[in-house]
């Protein structure tokens, strides 16, 4: 066999060949594998981008909504890059998988045309998300949106009716008011962080009712990537109240002197309406303000309404047969002197020395006329109210929870402010020495206990905020715990 030399020439050029090759593939071993091992990768798709930590990532698809489909199988279609525009994530769809089984803690989010997936934390796992259509609408387009029913004017049973396609319409200060009431489960959103980090849990809300000047009361409900609830309807989880675990004495706790000064929402020595002082349960809900929702208070610009209050009803009568009105005359009295509050005088038929069948009268309207000014606790740079709060947060009002569904000492399990643990609302009962304070009780009745502690009685309950949402915003989504409202602006 004839074995041909080769040049000087050729064998330099194939060895510079080789090296070349090894160069390359060096290279290619080493970019990959700092890749595999960087905390935070970004990948260019065709539209936006996609943010993940730890690249265990094998793989990633998106599917978005059709514009048109005939039935739920064929809504989606799979896409090689990320829908821009007017999409949402569909959060109940979404996941990520490991040897096909969910990972639970991987979080999925989408803003800014920018999905970012965190908590990654197993090899292999794949990723599937699903965009869709967003619709966004005002206020007044979700009042349109439902059957709306003529508010009764008293009540006598509690309510445990599905009644998620109705609002129910009653006069507040500033116009028609519209309230969800019994076992909703229309009227979930999801709004804020929780930790002033922004890296928290987003905070879970549900809709008390949209305000006659159409800003919406919402009352806390928990946190979590999905609702803290089992059946989407009542939470029973026990995880609705602010810093869980711990409770609160309404006024104060183990004061030294007692008196019905202190049923007040913030209150002036040896005065019925003042708001000199805050009380502990405001001091806790400004801290909790301040810890979480700062960010979307946003110096008065973001979409948290500062001119909505609180209603701390103290319109009050010394007589317990008294027939509230928004015109009569506040008679009751200070320190030790028996009052009977607003609220005590419309929900409380065993303060009338009737039977139980005694309709409850609720209101939406702030106190009576004379003292509305002083009752109605509101933000410091509100236009109207005490203008006295460091922030808009509050409590629910008793007359608020008997819209919503709930009656005194009458069990409810089955409407949508049922926690299964005690919390306070904003509403005085009666009292003199140890003033009573309306709270929901763990079986989903209005009930009243002592709202200070002075060593040797008063009670301490869990606290869920209250704030109100500006008028002007977007929202989308449906209200349900697996497709809740969200803010758009």
């Amino acid at each position: 066999m004839k074995v041909e030399k080769l040049s000087k020439g050729k064998s330099k050029k194939i060895l510079i060949a080789i090296t070349i090759l090894v160069l390359v593939i060096g290279i290619i071993y080493i970019t990959n594998s700092k890749a595999k091992y960087q905390v935070t990768k970004s990948v260019q798709i065709v539209n936006g981008n996609v943010n993940y930590k730890k690249p265990d990532l094998k793989i990633l698809a998106f599917y978005k909504e059709k514009e048109s489909y005939s039935n739920d199988s064929d809504k989606y279609e799979l896409t090689q890059d990320i829908p821009i525009g007017n999409y949402i994530i569909n959060e109940e769809k979404s996941s990520c998988k490991v040897n096909n089984e969910k990972v639970n803690n991987v979080i999925i989010r989408y803003e800014n045309n920018s999905l970012t997936i965190s908590n990654i934390t197993k090899n292999g796992t794949m990723c599937y998300v699903y965009f869709d259509m967003n619709t966004t609408f005002s206020i007044s387009e979700l009042i349109a949106s439902k059957q709306t029913q003529a508010s009764k004017t008293s009540f006598t049973e509690i309510d445990t009716t599905d009644n998620s396609d109705i609002l129910y319409v009653t006069k507040d200060d500033f116009g028609d008011s519209y309230y969800f009431r019994g076992k909703i489960n229309s009227n979930w959103l999801k709004f804020g962080t929780m930790g002033t980090d922004g890296k928290g849990l987003p905070i879970w809300w549900r809709i008390i009712r949209i305000n006659g000047d159409k800003t919406i009361r919402l009352i806390y409900s928990g946190i979590g990537e999905t609702a803290p609830t089992d059946d989407g309807y009542t939470v029973n989880n026990n995880s609705m109240s602010i810093n869980e675990g711990t409770t609160y004495c309404y006024a104060a706790c183990n004061l030294d002197y007692t008196g019905n000064t202190y049923v007040g929402f913030q209150y002036t020595m040896d005065q019925t309406h003042g708001h000199a002082t805050d009380t502990n349960v405001l001091i806790q809900l400004t801290n909790w303000f301040k810890s979480n929702l700062i960010d979307e208070w946003s110096n008065e610009n973001g979409n948290i309404d500062y001119n909505q209050g609180f209603c701390n009803d103290r319109s009050s009568s010394t007589k317990s047969t008294t027939e509230w009105t928004e015109n009569m005359t506040d008679t009751g009295g200070t320190k030790e002197i028996y009052t009977y509050y607003g609220a005590s005088l419309r929900l409380n038929p065993n303060e009338k020395n009737v039977t139980n069948e005694y309709p409850s009268k609720p209101t939406l309207k702030c106190g009576t006329k004379t003292n509305r000014n002083n009752d109605y606790f509101t933000y410091t740079g509100a236009s109207r109210g005490t203008r006295s709060l460091t922030y808009p947060i509050g409590l629910i009002t008793a007359d608020e929870v008997t819209y919503a569904g709930g009656l005194l000492h009458r069990d409810n399990k089955e409407y949508y402010l049922y926690m299964g643990k005690g919390y306070w609302t904003i509403s005085p009962n009666n009292g003199s020495q140890n003033p009573n304070i309306f709270y929901v009780y763990s079986s989903g009745d209005l009930n009243y206990t002592y709202g200070i502690i002075n060593g040797l009685s008063g009670s301490s309950y869990g606290l869920r905020p209250v704030i109100n949402l500006k008028s002007n915003i977007k929202l989308s989504g449906e209200g349900t715990y697996s497709n809740p409202f969200v803010v758009q602006s």
